[in-house]
């Protein structure tokens, strides 16, 4: 098991670090969805986040979520559909 150890004073404390991988930071959010770290605090208005202690951290199923909630869908999917409203859309994007 890794360890971090911080100095208090003249003490050093030693905290064993638990591999949480539930919980992300801003640099692990901007890692993983491959955008830099000044996007990601531009934009914290549309990525669900939380403060804990001053720190912003992400729940990665949240972050899963809030990506594909903004997924594109695509012409393919659409056409599948048997609505007949979105069949002359795409019909009407494809001409």
């Amino acid at each position: 098991m890794k360890q971090k150890t911080q100095t208090r004073g003249r003490k050093t404390v030693v905290f064993p670090m638990q591999q949480n991988h539930d919980v992300m930071t801003v640099e692990d959010v901007a890692i993983y969805i491959k955008m830099s770290i000044s996007y990601i605090y531009k934009n914290l208005d549309k990525i669900p986040h939380k403060r804990v202690g001053g720190n912003i951290r992400f729940h990665k199923p949240t972050v899963d979520a809030w990506l594909a909630a903004g997924s594109v869908v695509p012409i393919a999917d659409l056409r599948s559909k048997e609505d007949p409203k979105i069949q002359s859309r795409v019909d009407a994007i494809m001409a």
